[in-house]
């Protein structure tokens, strides 16, 4: 059984040199959310992060904190279990 399915997914395009406030295309509410960003190393994840969603109390699941695998997937499992929103911010050269 998938965790989410393909009508679920959104992509967001930001390339801005300034962190201004934006409207996101997604309302961050009560319902359970799973974000995943993709990109290239120094691309804004982690500021995107911070400046848009940190307030809103979504887990932020950072590899670079993390430094090891197995440790993100046991905080994810973690997140999944508890039924907690959560950001995935990582790349994957």
């Amino acid at each position: 059984m998938p965790i989410a399915d393909t009508k679920s997914i959104i992509f967001v395009n930001v390339r801005r040199k300034t962190m201004q406030p934006i409207e996101l295309p997604f309302k961050i509410n009560d319902a359970k959310q799973m974000i995943v960003f993709i990109g290239i190393q120094a691309s804004g994840k982690t500021t995107f992060f911070n400046s848009v969603l940190a307030c809103h109390g979504l887990a932020h699941i950072n590899l670079d904190t993390l430094r090891r695998r197995h440790k993100e997937a046991i905080t994810i499992r973690a997140c999944l279990d508890r039924m907690r929103s959560f950001v995935v911010d990582n790349t994957n050269p």
